[in-house]
């Protein structure tokens, strides 16, 4: 709902039937729902991210942005596991104002729980049709994924990024991954490597992203040799580095270390590509 002066937005939850005032209180602390919005203006060249948490108050809950001198807004609700609940695109056109509601659901893939912490990222990753179950109602979070499922994969992000027409709607000869690889060579993603079927490390995993999806502004200070692991010497150290300061990775333990020949879970990619695309839920750190 617009509030009386015109520069704010307030979204208001309210309980669900006969939802009790505490139930709903304990509700919110369960879900943590989050307003997630970008306020932009036509005549600005990006939008302006918020974060916002619901505020209870007896049986609603509500969150307010400013909207003063917006010519529009996306938002959505996101609960506490980062995946979206609703999301509305709001704009001015000749004076009249316009909501586009619509929600989006993953399959029921019997190894995605809503209480994982992949949840969010596997249900964008799905919805921008980036991921996709491996077997018949599952996800396989757990799996390592291979350099044939990360050049498809790459490559499925390269032609979303620059509205180019998707692999997936491609022909070829030869395996199943093929028509992606063709792909990827006409557009300059690395994909010559002597076993496609084999698991790809880390390291590798990040060099073919790399070449699909421009990288953000860096948001980390992470200086030159400060990963324990990935020496200035490693091929592919300005590459990592990069997608370190930007937020894409953050490492697998507490001190960062990247464990560049180690294997990537499915889970971690959705993680990923989520951060490399959609610039969603993003690390910040710092390892000065």
């Amino acid at each position: 709902e617009e509030s009386a002066d015109q520069n704010t937005l307030s979204i208001e939850l309210t309980p669900i039937k006969s939802m009790s005032a505490a139930e709903f209180a304990d509700a919110l602390k369960t879900y943590a729902p989050e307003l997630r919005a970008n306020v932009y203006n036509l005549s600005e060249e990006d939008g302006t991210p918020v974060v916002k948490t619901f505020t209870a108050n007896g049986a609603k809950a509500t969150a307010t942005i400013d909207v003063s001198n917006a010519t529009g807004v996306y938002f959505e609700i996101a609960d506490g596991s980062k995946a979206g609940l609703a999301y509305v695109q709001w704009h001015e056109d000749n004076d009249y104002y316009t909501w586009d509601y619509y929600s989006r659901e993953i399959p029921a893939f019997q190894d995605v729980q809503k209480t994982d912490w992949f949840y969010g990222y596997v249900q964008r990753a799905y919805e921008n049709e980036l991921l996709k179950g491996k077997e018949e109602g599952k996800f396989c979070p757990n799996d390592n994924m291979t350099y044939a499922e990360a050049i498809t994969l790459g490559t499925r992000m390269h032609a979303n990024f620059n509205w180019a027409t998707s692999p997936d709607e491609m022909t070829a000869d030869g395996p199943w991954y093929q028509k992606y690889v063709n792909y990827a060579t006409e557009n300059g993603i690395p994909c010559d490597y002597p076993d496609m079927n084999a698991k790809i490390t880390r390291e590798d995993f990040v060099h073919i992203f790399y070449a699909c999806v421009p990288t953000s502004e860096p948001i980390n200070n992470v200086p030159d040799g400060s990963i324990g692991d990935v020496p200035m010497t490693n091929e592919h150290a300005a590459e990592i580095y990069e997608f370190y300061r930007t937020g894409v990775l953050a490492g697998s333990d507490s001190a960062h270390n990247f464990k560049p020949k180690d294997n990537i879970k499915r889970s971690e990619v959705a993680a990923i590509a989520c951060r490399l695309l959609m610039d969603y839920d993003l690390v910040q750190f710092d390892m000065q």
